[in-house]
């Protein structure tokens, strides 16, 4: 298991927030205290032979102990473009370009399984305002954290 290859715990917590209910073979664990919003200690990855819904809070859970599934980042993806109708391109730039040399970017599509209701957000990228990262994985997650938090601003 490469861990860079799995959505980080805080694009964990936003995607069980918006629904995410399919079964992996990774979770994360975090002891609680009494208060669940007041949780100590770093998020430990847990494994199960068997994939199983780690965000499923009403199965298995274990007292003193808080789970949500650890995503890897291809289902993730996957489950955002089905659910939301929101596709993460990541982009490659070459060594050859100024400013962007070897850096990755990310920028979303709107599908037509998307809520056309919904927010638009193209200006974020019309503009030329997105983030470059190092890897592929860190533009991907980034994208997908950033279409979570603002469809949990327009909802």
């Amino acid at each position: 298991m490469n861990p860079e290859d799995y959505v980080s715990y805080p694009l964990a917590l936003a995607l069980k927030k918006h629904g995410f209910d399919e079964p992996c073979h990774y979770g994360y664990s975090v002891k609680m205290r009494l208060e669940p919003e007041l949780s100590f200690g770093d998020p430990k990855m847990v494994h199960s032979k068997a994939p199983k819904n780690y965000n499923d809070n009403r199965k298995g859970i274990v007292k003193g102990l808080e789970f949500c599934s650890a995503v890897p980042l291809w289902q993730a993806q996957k489950w955002l473009r089905d659910r939301k109708g929101i596709a993460i391109n990541v982009i490659a730039h070459g060594c050859h370009e100024k400013y962007r040399e070897g850096k990755y970017h990310w920028e979303e599509i709107h599908l037509p399984n998307s809520n056309e209701k919904g927010p638009q957000w193209v200006d974020w990228f019309i503009y030329g305002k997105h983030p470059l990262f190092d890897t592929y994985e860190e533009a991907l997650s980034d994208g997908m954290l950033q279409m979570l938090e603002l469809i949990e601003k327009k909802e």
